[in-house]
């Protein structure tokens, strides 16, 4: 009898140890999980050192730069950028109108900082002077053949050879 209440007492203690170590375990792969995902859905600014680093690169025609701020300043998704629209473009308001992803983000007016608006009216001039109806075109056709639209792809193209220079 007293053996069998021993036995009981350590499958009882490891039973508890057990369920512990687990529950610990996946308190701290859920952690990670929530945190993994937190920094993959949370904007990494730059730092006032890069930010001078691209105005100090801006130059007069439309450069890949110039979208990057642009970008800064708006708060735009890569794959947003490409969508926005000629049409949606207000040179008299200041102030640009898309987005996508979520309610709040959908067709969202946006105001263009003063600092970039000489950057946007360049984009828009080339834009129509392309005839395109896209804000941001890809005029690389070396790499880009099939369209001047600004797809994720040759957005990410165009910055990682930014950040390679």
């Amino acid at each position: 009898m007293i053996i069998v209440t021993y036995l009981f007492y350590l499958l009882t203690i490891a039973a508890i140890i057990i369920t512990f170590n687990t529950t610990m375990l996946m308190s701290d792969m859920c952690y990670t999980i929530v945190e993994r995902e937190q920094l993959k859905n949370s904007p990494i600014p730059y730092t006032d050192n890069e930010r001078k680093i691209m105005w100090d690169n801006v130059i007069n025609k439309t450069s890949w730069i110039d979208v990057l701020l642009i970008q800064c300043y708006m708060e735009w998704r890569p794959k947003e950028l490409g969508l926005l629209k000629i049409k949606n473009v207000d040179l008299k308001k200041w102030e640009i109108t898309g987005g996508m992803k979520t309610k709040a983000g959908t067709d969202r007016t946006v105001p263009i900082h003063p600092r970039i608006r000489p950057l946007v009216i360049k984009w828009y001039d080339k834009a129509t002077q392309l005839n395109s109806k896209y804000l941001f075109n890809c005029t690389d056709t070396t790499t880009h053949r099939s369209s001047l639209k600004l797809s994720y792809d040759k957005y990410m193209h165009k910055i990682n050879r930014l950040i390679e220079t």
